[in-house]
């Protein structure tokens, strides 16, 4: 095969297929002859062994890029909760720890939302736990859309939600807890047997930490679900923020 370059001086080369695994790479081109140097001729059992070792070499990548890839997602397989494939209980512990750690660190400020479905019991007991399954993946999914890529969503219990917020200041944790509420409020999932739209809400609280704040992640986690408690009964389908010394 004759070729020219820029300069449009020619320079000979051969096309050979070279096999990895399933996946075969063809126009695969040696060069022999460039910019007018004397070529070195080889035979085709040279070429042939040239092709084996870049397809041995390259084949060995491939091999250690999909363990790589294949340890991390099994990893990351046991930080996700099994039903709505959002983060578990325990990575999120595990996590805000780390987050406040680097914040305070840092004096940036963080923000904890608490989500609860409103009267998720409710729906289980009428439209029965599939259902309820279904709500909870579906849900998971809105919320998902308005987050960002470095907040973090978990479940925390049952129909409990936890998401941190990095680096964020709570009137954009508010922001964020009115595009859940929105979101939520026109979610729409279909019960077939029963032919009808099911709907819900949720309610959320918000706690932030200042920078400089002392508020450990097991107490700003506490507050915001106890405040889920207590004030579950006065109101729903809205948000609340906590207010206390940090």
């Amino acid at each position: 095969m004759d070729e020219k370059d820029d300069d449009g001086l020619s320079y000979n080369g051969v096309i050979y297929p070279i096999n990895i695994c399933w996946k075969e790479l063809w126009k695969y081109i040696i060069d022999f002859n460039w910019k007018s140097r004397k070529p070195h001729m080889l035979s085709l059992e040279e070429i042939s062994s040239i092709c084996d070792y870049i397809s041995l070499t390259i084949r060995n990548l491939w091999h250690n890029e999909y363990n790589m890839i294949n340890n991390e997602h099994l990893q990351n397989m046991n930080n996700i909760d099994a039903l709505t494939w959002a983060f578990n209980r325990r990575f999120l512990f595990t996590e805000i720890e780390k987050l406040v750690s680097l914040h305070k660190r840092n004096s940036q400020p963080m923000s904890v939302l608490m989500l609860d479905l409103d009267h998720f019991k409710n729906l289980n007991d009428t439209y029965w736990h599939e259902m309820g399954d279904i709500v909870l993946e579906e849900f998971v999914r809105q919320v998902t859309y308005v987050l960002r890529e470095s907040d973090i969503l978990a479940r925390y219990w049952w129909e409990e939600f936890t998401i941190i917020l990095p680096e964020t200041w709570e009137k954009w944790a508010i922001e964020v807890a009115n595009k859940i509420l929105e979101s939520t409020r026109t979610m729409k999932v279909r019960d077939k047997i029963k032919n009808e739209d099911i709907k819900i809400t949720v309610s959320i609280w918000i706690k932030s930490r200042i920078p400089g704040g002392e508020m450990s992640w097991k107490n700003m986690i506490k507050k915001a679900d106890d405040a889920v408690y207590e004030a579950k009964e006065k109101w729903r389908n809205r948000f609340c923020i906590y207010k206390n010394s940090d």
